[in-house]
Order: C-alpha cells, then sequence, then structure tokens
C-alpha cells in the first residue's frame, strides 16, 4: 500500500484538523489496490486483454498500439471510456459527476494502458503531452488544461490528475470521506460483507493519501461500528476474532457473523412454528 500510514493518535487529529486548500500531499497514489482488499472491493472492472494471437512485433510501427488494446472501444462501468490504440479518457461528464473514483480509476488505466505499451513515453511529463490530446473529449477538463496554459507542460501526468482533483471535488473531500468511514455504523440487520463493501469502496477512494486506513486502522473502525449483536458474542469469546492481520480478521468477523445470522434466522422458525401450535391448540378449544 503506497506512501506512510500515520499512527493512529496523528490519524485522530489530522481527521479533525481542517486542510489547507494550498497544501501539497508529497505522497503519489498507489497503482495498485492492496490484494487484501481486492476481493471485497465493488465491480472495478479489470482492463481487457487481448489474445497472444493479436500482439505485435513490429517495434518500429507508427500507431504504437498497446499490447491490451487490439479492440474496439469500450465503455467502462465507473465512466471511462477505452478506444483501441489510444488512451482512455473520460467522456462528456459533467463537472459535478467528476469524483475521487473516477479520478483513481483513470489514473490507475492509463498507467496501465502506458505499462501494455511497446514506446512507452520516457517519464511523466511525455506521458502527460501523450495523453493531452484526450482532454477534448471533456470540455470541463478541456478548459481546464488550458487555463494551465504553458505551466501544463512542467507537469507530470500524476501531479495533473492531482491537479484536477482540487479542481473538480469538493474541499476537504478526503476528509469528510474519511469522517464517513468513521461514522458508518452496522445495523443488527444487516449482513456484515453489505456493512463493510461501501467502508472499503471509500477508503479505497483515499489511496495514496494520508487519510487512507491501513489495515490497523480498518480493524480498529470495525471493531467501533459493528452492531451490538456482533459485538456481543466478541466481547464473550474474543479469542474467536484473530486480528493478526486483516484478510484473516474480516474474513472471522464474516463467519461469526453468517453463523449468528443462521442461528436468528432458525430461532426464528421454531418461534413461528410453536405460535402455529398455539393458534392450531386454539382453534380446538
Amino acid at each position: 500500500m503506497a506512501g506512510p500510514f500515520l499512527s493512529i493518535q496523528e490519524f485522530n487529529t489530522l481527521v479533525v484538523k481542517d486542510n489547507s486548500e494550498d497544501a501539497e500531499d508529497p505522497t503519489p497514489i498507489s497503482k495498485t489496490p492492496s490484494p487484501s482488499i481486492v476481493a471485497l472491493l465493488p465491480n472495478l472492472p479489470a482492463l481487457p486483454e487481448s489474445s497472444a494471437s493479436e500482439q505485435t512485433s513490429d517495434s518500429d510501427s507508427e500507431s504504437n498500439y498497446p499490447i491490451a488494446t487490439t479492440m474496439s472501444t469500450t465503455s467502462l462501468p465507473h465512466g471511462l471510456v477505452y478506444p483501441a490504440g489510444a488512451y482512455p479518457y473520460i467522456p462528456k461528464t459533467p463537472e459535478s459527476k467528476i469524483m475521487p473514483l473516477l479520478l483513481l480509476k483513470y489514473q490507475h488505466i492509463v498507467e496501465d494502458h502506458t505499462a501494455g505499451l511497446y514506446h512507452p513515453p520516457a517519464d511523466g511529463k511525455a506521458l502527460l503531452k501523450a495523453v493531452k490530446a484526450s482532454f477534448n473529449q471533456n470540455m470541463a477538463i478541456s478548459c481546464f488544461a488550458t487555463s494551465l496554459a504553458n505551466s501544463l507542460s512542467n507537469k507530470t501526468f500524476i501531479e495533473f490528475v492531482d491537479l484536477m482533483r482540487k479542481q473538480f471535488l469538493e474541499k476537504d473531500w478526503d476528509t469528510k470521506l474519511c469522517l464517513e468511514i468513521r461514522e458508518m455504523k452496522m445495523q443488527n440487520n444487516k449482513c456484515f460483507r453489505d456493512w463493510l463493501q461501501p467502508m472499503l469502496s471509500k477508503n479505497y477512494c483515499l489511496q495514496g493519501i494520508k487519510l487512507h486506513f491501513n489495515n490497523s486502522l480498518l480493524i480498529e473502525n470495525v471493531d467501533t461500528n459493528i452492531c451490538p449483536v456482533l459485538q456481543d458474542i466478541i466481547n464473550e469469546k474474543p479469542d474467536k476474532v484473530k486480528k493478526k492481520d486483516w484478510e484473516t480478521y474480516w474474513k472471522c468477523m464474516d463467519g461469526i457473523d453468517k453463523t449468528c445470522h443462521k442461528k436468528m434466522e432458525n430461532a426464528k422458525k421454531v418461534n413461528q412454528k410453536e405460535l402455529l401450535e398455539q393458534h392450531q391448540e386454539l382453534n380446538v378449544l
């Protein structure tokens, strides 16, 4: 997972502190999500892949097609467009619809596309120049890039994505997202996995940012917000929950939750059966 993580004390201090609008976050966004949470992320589709027979060995080709994109234009569920032989781009999305997840996925897919090129751009600045032509697909992004004028030539692709975050996302979006995660209380009738997935989705959007929850903070946050029924079970038998790592932890919690719901369903069936028998006895009388 990219970037340094804060201690719990530092984290709590940062959450309630107003972010400066001009503050620079030196930590780059990680390209790859933590393997431990991939299984629980929302529908974040993998990049389309071509078969080996579709790959070309002509290193002098002017088209510079990527290995992974020898197919027609693909519209991805999170709002990006992935044309054959060209860089992915954000289509005619209204400025108000440019959200943290969209920008993060845009960054990741452009990086993955670049990794598949026979002749990738030499560095981040060259990459920004390469993707610049696709900005005209979105009026808001095109106007923003134009407003930067000559200063854009000194920026890398990652720096430009960070500038888009400052331009299009609401102020303190990361702090607000972090607070949403911390205030996600689980209800007794809620499935643990269904409750956990939105939390991980929000945390995924904080990748590479100091407010991102590392494994220890995630475990602490889940412990704090689980429903009273699960909390009582854990308090009675704390040895049932293993906290040596995040994957082991959430699987333990998921198993306890499933067992708990199964017992509740069985108890409900028994109660219904007893009520039916009582009703039948009253009818006989």
